[in-house]
């Protein structure tokens, strides 16, 4: 398996204490606020019922290391829980990767 990653944890977790206060979702069709990193979680909300997410930073983290593309079927062995269009959407925010999935370069 090809690792693509060239960012440790801890950097990756800065990234995310970087975000804006909104980011869109994957889709566009709404938003996520409220981003914030809680011991081994990121928590957001959905804009469009306000209802919490969680996703493991762990996951999420391997999901970017194993990556070259992401969309939410590419997504899905990584995280655990049907959370897949917000994790692509937290890496899009942090410009890990463009909007239609490609993978930048840091």
């Amino acid at each position: 398996m090809i690792v693509y990653s060239s960012i440790s944890r801890k950097e990756f977790a800065n990234l995310i204490g970087q975000l804006p206060a909104k980011i869109p979702s994957f889709s566009g069709r709404t938003f996520y606020y409220d981003i914030n990193l809680q011991g081994d979680y990121i928590h957001l909300k959905r804009g469009s019922n306000d209802a919490e997410v969680r996703i493991k930073l762990k996951e999420l983290h391997e999901a970017y290391c194993r990556l070259e593309r992401i969309d939410t079927a590419m997504i899905r062995p990584y995280i655990t829980g049907r959370v897949y269009s917000p994790s692509c959407a937290l890496l899009v925010a942090m410009k890990l990767y463009h909007p239609d999935g490609r993978r930048t370069t840091l």
